[in-house]
């Protein structure tokens, strides 16, 4: 269990994997933006995410890119016209989302929240931190509970005491006895960057199962939707949400 020196009440640095491709989204990004550039009600959708950290407390952000990043810099610049300090750690080729993050080991402050930038999940972040920091645990991430047809169960997590553990994790198949779904916002102590020791991998599939395998990967459960960009029909359905949300 970890007993480190996380400041409680502090929110701290989200790293947000924003190098996507976005083949699936070709029909609207026409290999002329980044995914996370996509037009969602007039902004690009990584605006909208941002302005939903900055609603949780959330100021400092690192972004990584790759593909077409200079779109990304040009428009979010610093970001302080946004009250945020934005900075940038630049893939030159796909290094899968566990060699994004070790390549921008030198700029992750302290403990983080990871992020993907394709993905819009409406979670009181701040909440998430609290339950992160009172798990004692090196690793939290959110867990989809509800009823969404679309995306099929990949956690199985089971209450020990006050918290929830992730017992088992799996990306690409569907185990017996899963009970959830991945959402997409993680917490970690900085201290799990030194597990990261191979150059192109997926920081989901190498390192949560050995954070489960050390009991020390604890879950956030929720029955809220999560959305995401990934396809057109999913495109729309997120400005529809944000434009009720909006209301």
């Amino acid at each position: 269990m970890f007993t480190g020196d996380t400041v409680k009440g502090k929110m701290p640095q989200a790293v947000i994997l924003a190098g996507g491709l976005g083949t699936r989204l070709r029909a609207v990004t026409k290999n002329r933006m980044p995914k996370s550039m996509v037009p969602v009600n007039g902004r690009p959708f990584l605006h909208h995410l941002l302005c939903h950290l900055r609603e949780n407390g959330i100021t400092d952000v690192l972004l990584l890119v790759g593909h077409l990043s200079h779109q990304i810099e040009e428009y979010f610049g610093s970001g302080d016209w946004l009250g945020m300090n934005i900075d940038y750690s630049i893939e030159s080729e796909p290094m899968g989302t566990g060699g994004a993050v070790r390549l921008a080991i030198p700029k992750i402050k302290g403990d983080f929240i990871l992020m993907y930038g394709d993905d819009y999940t409406p979670y009181p972040i701040n909440e998430i931190y609290e339950a992160f920091l009172r798990s004692g645990r090196r690793g939290m991430i959110t867990v989809y509970t509800g009823n969404r047809a679309d995306v099929p169960f990949n956690v199985r997590t089971e209450r020990d005491g006050n918290i929830v553990l992730v017992r088992d994790y799996c990306k690409k198949e569907v185990h017996e006895g899963m009970n959830g779904v991945e959402a997409g916002v993680s917490l970690f102590h900085r201290e799990i960057l030194s597990l990261l020791d191979k150059e192109k991998f997926s920081f989901e599939e190498y390192i949560f199962p050995r954070l489960i395998g050390d009991n020390e990967l604890a879950a956030y459960l929720t029955n809220l939707m999560f959305y995401d960009i990934g396809t057109p029909e999913r495109l729309k359905k997120i400005g529809e949400m944000l434009n009720d949300n909006n209301q």
